[in-house]
């Protein structure tokens, strides 16, 4: 027999896969579409309706995250004391966690594509 309200915590589970999946699919569509770019720049050429279809998909499912995401979060806010305080703490810390993770490996990027555009036009500079 399962645990009173286990159906509502399978069906929030569900829910949570879901997000889960549209945040999955918009990084698989955003790495192509960064892999396309690359890709062009690499050989000269352009390819504008891949572009414009990889980043129309991308912004499907940014919409659809932030569709269900809201659901989420109003739900959170209302049932905000649903976690004791000691588990609470902990979900909020690893969450942290991965935030800053996500944060130093997004400015890493970053800084490593400067990087390579400033040492491109250098060489470019001093070749001509």
């Amino acid at each position: 027999m399962s645990a009173p309200g286990s159906g509502s915590l399978r069906a929030k589970l569900d829910e949570i896969h879901q997000i889960e999946l549209h945040i999955g699919s918009f990084l698989d569509n955003f790495a192509d579409l960064l892999n396309a770019l690359h890709d062009d720049k690499a050989t000269g050429a352009s390819d504008n309706d891949k572009h414009q279809e990889l980043l129309t998909n991308c912004y499907k499912e940014i919409n659809n995250m932030s569709d269900k995401l809201k659901n989420e979060l109003n739900l959170l806010l209302e049932n905000k004391n649903i976690l004791p305080p000691h588990l609470h703490k902990k979900a909020s810390n690893i969450n942290n966690q991965k935030i800053n993770n996500l944060l130093k490996d997004i400015q890493g990027a970053e800084a490593e594509a400067e990087a390579g555009e400033e040492e491109e036009a250098t060489t470019k500079t001093t070749t001509h």
